[in-house]
């Protein structure tokens, strides 16, 4: 071997061994996926050798010569990781390049350089949002060509029966590629129902009814069993049975027609108790004020007042002129002077007011 050639790899090897960590190793660190949209979060992980410290670490875009939205940290025993925001302007169908180092201002300060690592992603175009499409009731081929032309896939399970549900479900808004799931229509329980209701229930599960029995009638049992999927050629045996539910009629009332005794007031000698309403309904006036309501009271108060009144508003006996009327206070006196004096007799005055006073006859 040359003797300068040598000389050059043993400096080389020195120079390796002494210096901080700088690899530009295409597989260090490796992403999450292989490709990003812009304004996607990715995240990475990459290992580490020769460091003895840890901490937190930068990445860059070199060529905006600044540090990117991310999270990064490092240690010695486990490499490092974290995640990055591919920026907006991101160009797609481009290579973005990307560096990763330590510690922090490691890219603007050499000297305090620990390690540095470089690798690129693809940068593709964001993806379209696309709608859920309906498939219920499609065979599993029918439905896969239904989300393919949205621009979706349906999860590889393929099976015969009828899809009776997605995940994500129906109307739902999607990224274009993403997975759709795919379930199996299952058959529902019958039992009890009337074939109306159950052969309703049974189209809606993607099946056609087939009744066994008097459809007036309830299902007595079914096939497939509730629970099952529905089976590939899509029909449901529904056994019926005569109604075994009570007819609920409005309850009859029976009324009973007057005898003669009693429409014509009963035999002689004794009354009926349509006489007995009828005698209490129109018993006598003062009857009915006697109940204790207070109308004893209102009538004797009545019978009171309409006396003093008829006292007050009798018309007096005349008297002859010339006789001697004495007041009661038996102090006071007057001579009767009445243009039509009538026979003489004794008569006294009635005092009603203060200043009024009135001939009326003695008792």
């Amino acid at each position: 071997m040359n003797g300068r050639l040598a000389g050059a790899l043993l400096i080389a090897g020195f120079v390796a061994a002494t210096s901080p960590v700088w690899a530009f190793a295409a597989a260090n660190p490796t992403f999450s996926s292989d490709s990003a949209s812009p304004g996607q979060l990715v995240s990475f992980s990459g290992s580490l050798s020769g460091t003895k410290t840890s901490g937190a670490c930068d990445v860059v875009d070199p060529q905006a010569d600044e540090t990117l939205s991310a999270s990064c940290s490092y240690d010695p025993a486990t490499g490092f990781s974290g995640w990055f925001q591919v920026p907006a302007t991101a160009t797609p169908g481009t290579s973005y390049l990307l560096v990763f180092c330590g510690p922090p201002g490691c890219w603007t300060d050499r000297a305090a350089r620990d390690w540095l690592f470089r690798d690129a992603i693809s940068i593709t175009a964001p993806p379209r949002l696309v709608v859920v499409p309906a498939v219920t009731c499609l065979s599993y081929g029918d439905a896969m060509s239904a989300l393919s032309s949205r621009g979706l896939h349906l999860l590889k399970t393929p099976f015969p029966w009828p899809i009776g549900r997605v995940d994500p479900p129906a109307g739902s808004v999607e990224s274009s590629g993403s997975t759709v799931t795919p379930y199996p229509a299952m058959v529902p329980t019958l039992r009890g129902l009337p074939y109306p209701s159950a052969s309703a229930r049974v189209v809606l599960a993607c099946a056609r009814p087939i009744a066994s029995g008097p459809t007036g009638g309830v299902v007595a049992s079914q096939f497939p069993a509730p629970g099952q999927p529905v089976p590939a050629a899509r029909v449901v045996t529904v056994y019926l049975t005569a109604s075994s539910t009570p007819t609920h009629s409005s309850p009859t009332v029976t009324t009973t027609p007057p005898t003669s005794s009693t429409a014509t007031g009963g035999t002689s000698g004794g009354g009926s108790d349509h006489d007995d309403a009828r005698t209490t309904h129109h018993r006598a006036w003062w009857k009915r004020m006697a109940l204790p309501t207070g109308g004893a009271a209102g009538v004797a108060a009545l019978v009171l007042l309409g006396l003093h009144e008829w006292r007050i508003r009798r018309p007096a006996t005349p008297m002859a002129n010339g006789a001697e009327i004495r007041f009661r206070d038996r102090r006071t006196s007057a001579a009767w002077d009445a243009p039509r004096p009538g026979r003489l007799a004794p008569s006294f005055v009635v005092r009603r007011h203060p200043t009024t006073y009135q001939l009326r006859e003695p008792r």
